[in-house]
């Protein structure tokens, strides 16, 4: 699945203290897709949330909205999970976030979709969970869909001037 940037707003995990730049008409590959859940502190919270690799190279969790779909097509080999109220079996509850709210369910590679600790490990930037998205990024980025991508992206740097999004960097 490849998306196009057309919010470049920076991106920041909760307890991360760094900040992550996505560049405006820029094309990224998915990852992953979190669905988030509504959430009492922040209502408008719920929704669905990309894994991808930001300008940094880290994997990061961004709201879909920043994002127009290029190609709809996912990898072979994914899967999903809904947390539910048990999440994963055998698991206690476990606090799973993404970029704005509490996740709620998974698409993606094997690691995201069955092992928590891979899933809170991209969060807190565990090096084996780095390692483990990196290899999946790969083989990834190396089957990226033949299916036909539109001619043009109806997406440019001017089309988005004086659209509301932001465009800091010009």
């Amino acid at each position: 699945m490849i998306v196009q940037c057309i919010n470049d707003a920076p991106v920041q995990a909760p307890g991360d203290r760094t900040t992550a730049v996505l560049t405006i008409c820029k094309e990224y590959a998915v990852y992953g897709i979190g669905v988030r859940k509504r959430d009492a502190m922040n209502p408008l919270a719920a929704g669905i949330t990309y894994l991808i690799a930001c300008d940094d190279e880290l994997p990061r969790w961004c709201d879909a909205s920043r994002f127009e779909t290029i190609d709809p097509v996912f990898p072979s080999g994914w899967g999903f999970r809904f947390f539910g109220p048990s999440r994963w079996p055998g698991e206690e509850q476990l606090p799973l976030w993404t970029e704005e709210g509490a996740a709620e369910g998974v698409i993606g590679y094997p690691e995201l979709v069955n092992d928590p600790r891979h899933y809170i490990g991209l969060e807190t930037r565990e090096a084996s969970d780095i390692e483990i998205f990196e290899r999946r990024r790969r083989e990834i980025d190396a089957g990226l869909s033949s299916f036909p991508r539109r001619r043009e992206s109806s997406l440019s740097k001017s089309s988005l001037v004086g659209s509301g999004f932001p465009l800091s960097r010009e």
